[in-house]
Formats: C-alpha cells, sequence, structure tokens
C-alpha cells in the first residue's frame, strides 16, 4: 500500500532482533536508536562512507576499520561523516542524535548493489549510493478526506527534538491518498509544511461548519514547546495554519479532545496540561477559553475519554492519568472536576474507556489497570473485577504504557476489547520488545521491557438489546465528525452519543462508530441526528439488534 516510512526500503522498521544472513553480502537495518552495518561472508574488501546532518557516536566495532569526522556548520548544524572499511565477517553500529533525517550511504566498487540488503525484506538499493530515511511518526488521523469513498490518512511526524527549523530542506507531515490499491502521499503538495512541531496527537475536525475537514495538531513535547497547529482546509483541497487567528497556539504540552460542550451545535476544544483543566469554547470559528481548574496530577492526561453517564443529555469527561485521574462533569456547558473515587471509579490509571459492556443503557468505564466499573443508578459504579491486572505491581518501574480500543469485531451486539500493555523498566519506544499475537506474549531481542497484546471477545450472555450506527456524511465530512445522535426508547431517558466517542486511540483518530445499549425494551425507538451543518435528521419505528446506517439527508437546515 506504500504506507512505508521509506517506499525505497519497506521493510525498514525498527527490530528488536537482526535480520537473519544468507546470501554473502552487506545487511543494513535499525535496532533501536541505532543503524547497524553487518558484513556477511564477504570475500573482498568493501568500503564506504556515511553522511548524515546530526551528531553521532560509534557504539560498537568488530572487524571494520571506522573514521569519524564531524562539523559544525551554520545554526550549529552538525555534518557527520563516518568512513569505513572492512571484509569477512565483522559490523558496526552508529547512533545519530536525530534519527529522522536521510542517512546518505555510499559503497565503493568492491561490491555490487544486489549485494546489499537493507531491512528486513532485504531490499537492494538501486546504486552504490542511497539514502535511508525514518520519519518519527506519531499521531495518526483516518478519513475520507477527498469526498472518493475511501479512507485517508494523515500522518504527524516528530520535529527533530527543536532542530527541523535549522535544518536544510524541506520537511512535511505525511498526507496519504488512498487509491483502490495504494496510497499517495501528498503533503508537501497540500501545505503540511513541518517548522518544529512535534506532531504528537492529530485529529480531524470541521471547527468551522465549512463542510470541509481541518486537522488539529498538538506539538508539545517536554520542555519544547511549540504552538500546536490548526489546519484550515480551503477550496481547492490545501491546507493553511490558522491556530493563532482561531485562537488555538497553544503553546503547551497537552492533549485534547473536541467535542460539543454547550450542545450548540459547534465543536468545542478541551485541553489539558500539567497545570490545568481549559475549555475553549467556539463562536464561528473563533475560541475563548476558560480555566476550569487545576490539574492535580501534574501530568498530561494519558488518555481523554468522552460519555454522557449521567444521562443528562450533554457529555462528561474522563481523564485518565497514574498520577491522579479526575471526572469533569459537565452541567449545561460548564464543568465540575470530581474526584471519581468518590463515584466508585479509580483513583489513578493508565487509560480508561467509556461504554455500555452490557448494553443495558449506562455507560460503565474500563480502567488499566484497575478493570471494568459497571455503573449503578444513580450513577454510582461497583468494580467487577474482571479485566484487572492487580496481579502487577502498579509503578512507573512495571508499567509504562497502556493502550486499550472496545469495538465490535464480530458484529453480534457486544463490544470487544484489544489491549496492549507495556510492561518494563521505562524506556524509549525504540527499546521495548514487540508481542507475538499467539495466545501468549513474549519478550524479544533479550530486552528490559515488553508489551503484552491481548483481544478479548465477550462472551456475555444478555437479554439486553443494542443498537450501532454509522452515519455517512456530507461530500466534505464523509465520517460525519462532530454528529450528535439521540435516540429514545421506552423506558429509559435519551440517549446521546457524538461521532468519535468511541474512540480507544491516545493520539490518533479513526473510530466513528456509535454503540448504544437499549436494556430489556423490544420496542421501537426514534432517532435524532444533528449533522454538523444545522441538518436534523429523524428517523423513526428504528427496531433493535442492528448495526443502522444513515446517509445524510439533503433536508433545509432546522
Amino acid at each position: 500500500f506504500q504506507l512505508d516510512q521509506d517506499h525505497m526500503f519497506p521493510g525498514l522498521v525498527v527490530l528488536p532482533n537482526e535480520p537473519k544472513l544468507h546470501d554473502p553480502g552487506i545487511y543494513i537495518h535499525w535496532r533501536g536508536p541505532s543503524i547497524i552495518i553487518r558484513a556477511h561472508n564477504m570475500p573482498n574488501a568493501v568500503s564506504g562512507s556515511i553522511e548524515i546532518l546530526s551528531p553521532l557516536v560509534i557504539e560498537q566495532n568488530q572487524n571494520f576499520n571506522t573514521t569519524l569526522k564531524q562539523e559544525v556548520r551554520d545554526q550549529d548544524v552538525t555534518h557527520s561523516v563516518i568512513e569505513f572499511d572492512g571484509e569477512g565477517e565483522g559490523f558496526f553500529s552508529f547512533k545519530p542524535y536525530l534519527h529522522a533525517l536521510p542517512i546518505k550511504i555510499t559503497f565503493d566498487s568492491q561490491l555490487t548493489p544486489a549485494q546489499i540488503f537493507v531491512g528486513s525484506d532485504y531490499k537492494s538499493p538501486a546504486t552504490l549510493t542511497f539514502s535511508l530515511n525514518m520519519k518519527d511518526r506519531h499521531g495518526m488521523a483516518w478519513a475520507d478526506y477527498n469526498a472518493d469513498g475511501l479512507t485517508d490518512l494523515y500522518i504527524a511526524r516528530g520535529g527533530l527534538k527543536g532542530w527541523m527549523g535549522r535544518m536544510p530542506g524541506t520537511f512535511w507531515d505525511e498526507m496519504f491518498i488512498s487509491t483502490e490499491n495504494k496510497f499517495i502521499e501528498v503533503g508537501a503538495k497540500y501545505g503540511l509544511i513541518k517548522q518544529d512541531c512535534s506532531g504528537r496527537q492529530a485529529a480531524w475536525v470541521d471547527y468551522n461548519a465549512d463542510d470541509k475537514l481541518d486537522l488539529y495538531v498538538a506539538c508539545g513535547k517536554g520542555d519544547e514547546y511549540q504552538p500546536n497547529k490548526l489546519y484550515q482546509q480551503t477550496s481547492d483541497g490545501t491546507f493553511n495554519d490558522v491556530a493563532a487567528q482561531a485562537g488555538l497556539n497553544i503553546g503547551a504540552e497537552g492533549s485534547f479532545i473536541w467535542l460539543d460542550a454547550e450542545m450548540d451545535g459547534d465543536l468545542d476544544l478541551f485541553w489539558v496540561d500539567r497545570e490545568a483543566f481549559y475549555l475553549y469554547e467556539n463562536t464561528d470559528g473563533k475560541f475563548t477559553r476558560s480555566r476550569l481548574g487545576i490539574n492535580p496530577s501534574g501530568q498530561i492526561s494519558k488518555k481523554l475519554t468522552v460519555a454522557d453517564f449521567d444521562k443528562d443529555g450533554d457529555f462528561d469527561i474522563f481523564s485518565a492519568s497514574p498520577n491522579g485521574n479526575v471526572l469533569c462533569i459537565n452541567i449545561e456547558g460548564d464543568y465540575i472536576l470530581a474526584d471519581p473515587v468518590s463515584w466508585g471509579l479509580p483513583g489513578k490509571s493508565m487509560t480508561a474507556n467509556w461504554l455500555d459492556y452490557d448494553n443495558d443503557g449506562l455507560q460503565d468505564l474500563h480502567t488499566i489497570p484497575a478493570g471494568l466499573f459497571k455503573q449503578q443508578a444513580p450513577n454510582k459504579f461497583i468494580n467487577t473485577a474482571m479485566l484487572q491486572y492487580s496481579d502487577r505491581k502498579f509503578a512507573s518501574s512495571k508499567l509504562n504504557a497502556a493502550l486499550a480500543s472496545w469495538f465490535d469485531m464480530d458484529n453480534d451486539g457486544k463490544r470487544d476489547l484489544i489491549l496492549a500493555l507495556d510492561f518494563g523498566i521505562k524506556q524509549r519506544w525504540w527499546s521495548r520488545g514487540l508481542a507475538v499475537i499467539d495466545g501468549t506474549s513474549r519478550r524479544l531481542g533479550g530486552l528490559k521491557s515488553y508489551w503484552d497484546v491481548a483481544l478479548f471477545r465477550s462472551e456475555a450472555h444478555s437479554a439486553n438489546h443494542w443498537l450501532q450506527v454509522e452515519l455517512l456524511g456530507s461530500p466534505g465530512n464523509q465520517p460525519a465528525i462532530g454528529s450528535v445522535v439521540t435516540i429514545y426508547s421506552v423506558g429509559h431517558s435519551k440517549q446521546v452519543q457524538q461521532v468519535g466517542m468511541s474512540e480507544g486511540a491516545r493520539y490518533s483518530q479513526g473510530h466513528y462508530r456509535l454503540y448504544f445499549g437499549l436494556g430489556k425494551s423490544v420496542a421501537p425507538f426514534d432517532i435524532e441526528i444533528s449533522w454538523p451543518d444545522g441538518i436534523v435528521q429523524k428517523i423513526n419505528s428504528v427496531e433493535p439488534n442492528q448495526l443502522l446506517i444513515v446517509k445524510r439527508q439533503t433536508l433545509p437546515a432546522s
């Protein structure tokens, strides 16, 4: 599909182990932040050079001669050159400080390109001079951007630790337009030019209700406080950064989520950083900040999850943090920050997701490591003791990260779960092992940290009924991002959900189906859909226990 970081070398990915050696030749691959150059059964001496605009260190060297030269150029950019030669069996490795830059490799004429094997796919270059290109990818946002019925993809890349603006050349975030059998990258052409934005979290949003999907990207990382980006889509499909004009050029590290906080028909931005929680209220595409209260955890939220858990017709938020969770209760557009423990919910979590796991019409909460909490009226929760990880010591030295996403993988009306847990000594992502999904988890490469990955199918037996909804929106917003769906059923108060609330990812976006539990009622019910452009569409006498796909009607705005 041509979604590889380096299209010339599809198997050039970070590997926990070295690729197997076969034919005589030179093998090149990434292991963590380091590049390994290995000679295998070479009958003749090989020599060449490596160039990159970054400081680097040569880490290991066996049967190779290496010489490192480094020169500081304009704007303190370091030009590094390694000259090397070796033969037979041997290797050397080097680690650039900035790994997401082109690495130019040149071999002298003692061998042919066919004797060079790059990455896990053993791809050979076309010539003896070639470049390796890693992108340092982060948040991904999936949506049908160009209204052709195919899902496109935006990928935010890192900002080279704040050095990108000093580098020669042009950098950009990736935009992949989907065709029938591959993706075509058009990020630079469409105006997604990078400065120093580290590009962690990304999401599509039609913030100004012009029927064109825009992009919001959070840029803060550590002490690299670049302002966030709001890429407004123009009439020709390109993008301009209008964050400053809109009032969303936030210069801090944080997490965000889009929602209609005031239920007034436009999307607001909920933001949390290390200091406080904020609501940026949307008025005709301009945003006004309100400080909601301090962040007691002093840490960036690991996950923001949204639901109308108290069924009062507006959207509440649960903020998960290993230093302290916060329950943000929406009361007619104003948020009150509450201690979730008083509601029977855990005080600390690595991640969290609202869901109605038993389809009884009440929102429950899944957290890691404390497990699944069932809601009991009135708005109180009990721990079901399911999906707990209490056998693991919950500390930063043991549980580094947790990811969880709930979806209906077999379309039986019950939510299933895929989760990934990172255990071990806290390290950078490139130092972690990979898990194999075969019923067990494995440590690979002798690393001190590893991922447990598991898929759970719900086998609950329940007489409760359900409805799932997918919306097909207008040409400029096919996923109908920002639409609000309200259902009215016999014996239950109304339920309200917004497209995007089912998202389980922390940095990424792409889960747009909505899931409603209906309890034991089998009577037909009514649906009301408020589309982002103001159209209100009503569907009466809908039968339960189905996936309902609704296409936006051409109606006057209500």
